[in-house]
């Protein structure tokens, strides 16, 4: 693919299903052609000064063939499931009970008993893999009984905290399609790079298992629709990583903003400012003992292991993450977007830079983006080298309207201006959105942070990077969907090569 096609299709999910058509078609084992299409790549790569040993390669390439071929087969099963359960005349919107008014879904295949334990898989066990660890261990009627990370080194830290929790020990795998297979594992916990979120998303909907997903959910912005498409037909649970939807402390303020105290709302603006480490330049490595490297890599483009591109920072290259608008933005947009009941914008623009930062990263230390919308404006902004936040915060969402202004961070929430004395204190996050996730499968029930509700604030993170990257405003109709945004990427990313910043 070209260097557009190839951002453009980060994943390589369609790529991959093509080629995969192409093999079956040629009655070709699909194993053996993966395998022979990730050497082939990988010994044309530019690998830098430090040469890759081609033996030790092929001895590990069947097993990282047998996983891109097992995913490419489970997003050609995905869709066909989705263009055989959702017709035409549905938006992928699950049914309502005409009695309750309330969302009902079909129970998945792991079928459960209420009170039967919920047996959850994590994949990923490093910061994130380890917080969500710890808070689902702590619910009860949960067992922790898989950990899968391709770092070896990962699984005694969490083994040691299930012992602190005096939780029981749970089995190792370094593969994630074991958990999908795994006809005991009733969910499966997603806290991965965000260049795997996609695959093994489609693979566990498609396994039809309950899925806790972080956020951004995928790469682009079609393949959220798709993945809350499968879901849907699947009669799967997802709960995406949205952990202030299930806090009442943002609720209460969401219910402020919509009663109409502030007034009209022309302003809303999301920022995060704080001071990253600078991670450096550094030179390629040899792979680290007990890590899969090519795993790690799965549908990224294949390169030899750099330090300053794995655990923490693979975030800050646009081969693995999104920087600071998929870390924060996602999250602190999604209030703006939830308090304000919007959508898509009309136009986004975007300017910054790395400009601090003199290392390896690729993703802007410095960035505004303006979402406009036909009667609000929506400012994005972060700085990566700042202590100094606005408003007094560091990280927050600020609605502007025209009778007083409501500020709301992790720490509460104020309005200001109207004479009112109204506010919110500080309230748990992770337990109640936790519990949500595991109401909702026990429920069958729709959660507060579903694939649906994280589509818009993925879509509005994506598409801010997108016009960053290529200098360009991003127009869009009123009559455009989620599914159509791919062709305008492609048509932006083609048009021109993205700037080199």
């Amino acid at each position: 693919m070209s260097a557009a096609d190839s951002f453009n299709d980060p994943l390589g999910a369609r790529e991959a299903e093509q080629k995969l058509t192409a093999t079956n078609r040629e009655a070709v084992d699909p194993v053996e052609n993966a395998k022979s299409n990730i050497e082939e790549k990988i010994l044309r790569s530019p690998l830098g000064s430090v040469a890759l040993n081609r033996r030790q390669f092929l001895g590990r390439s069947a097993q990282q063939a047998a996983s891109v071929a097992a995913t490419a087969t489970g997003l050609a099963v995905a869709t066909n499931n989705v263009a055989s359960a959702i017709s035409p005349s549905v938006s992928g919107n699950p049914a309502s009970n005409p009695h309750t008014g309330s969302t009902e879904l079909e129970p998945s295949s792991a079928v459960r008993s209420i009170d039967q334990p919920l047996r959850i898989g994590i994949i990923g066990l490093r910061n994130q893999g380890q917080l969500l660890l710890k808070e689902f261990a702590n619910l009860p009627l949960v067992e922790i009984v898989a950990l899968c990370d391709v770092d070896a080194r990962q699984f005694r830290p969490a083994q040691g905290l299930l012992t602190r929790l005096e939780r029981p020990p749970a089995r190792e795998v370094g593969q994630w399609q074991e958990l999908v297979n795994d006809p005991s594992i009733n969910a499966i916990i997603v806290a991965t790079p965000d260049h795997w979120h996609f695959a093994i998303a489609s693979a566990v909907l498609t396994a039809r298992k309950d899925l806790y997903l972080e956020t951004p959910v995928t790469l682009r912005p079609a393949d959220a629709r798709f993945l809350a498409d499968l879901a849907t037909a699947n009669g799967c649970i997802v709960q995406t990583g949205l952990i202030h939807r299930s806090s009442s402390m943002y609720q209460s303020a969401i219910r402020a903003i919509q009663s109409g105290v502030l007034g009209k709302i022309p302003l809303v603006r999301s920022w995060v400012t704080h001071q990253r480490p600078v991670i450096g330049q550094r030179a390629p490595v040899s792979t680290p003992a007990g890590v899969d490297y090519l795993s790690w890599l799965g549908p990224a483009p294949l390169s030899q292991f750099h330090p300053n591109r794995f655990h923490q920072n693979w975030q800050w290259f646009w081969d693995y993450g999104n920087g600071e608008l998929g870390a924060w933005g996602v999250p602190l947009l999604d209030v703006a977007l939830w308090g304000m009941q919007l959508g898509l914008p009309q136009e986004i623009r975007a300017s910054g830079g790395r400009l601090i930062a003199r290392d390896d990263g690729e993703t802007p230390d410095t960035l505004m983006v303006e979402y406009n919308y036909p009667q609000t404006k929506l400012l994005w902004e972060h700085r990566s080298w700042s202590p100094h936040g606005l408003e007094g915060r560091s990280a927050a969402t600020a609605f502007y309207g025209e009778k007083g202004t409501l500020i709301i961070d992790r720490g509460g929430w104020k309005i200001y201006g109207t004479g009112a004395n109204q506010s919110g204190e500080p309230q748990p996050l992770w337990n109640p959105h936790l519990a949500d996730f595991v109401t909702s499968i026990q429920q069958r029930k729709q959660p507060a942070a579903n694939l649906t509700v994280a589509a818009s604030s993925t879509a509005l993170a994506l598409l801010g990077n997108v016009a960053y990257r290529t200098g360009e405003t991003i127009h869009l109709t009123s009559e455009q969907t989620l599914s159509e945004l791919p062709t305008v990427d492609r048509q932006l990313l083609t048009q021109q090569p993205l700037i080199d910043r």
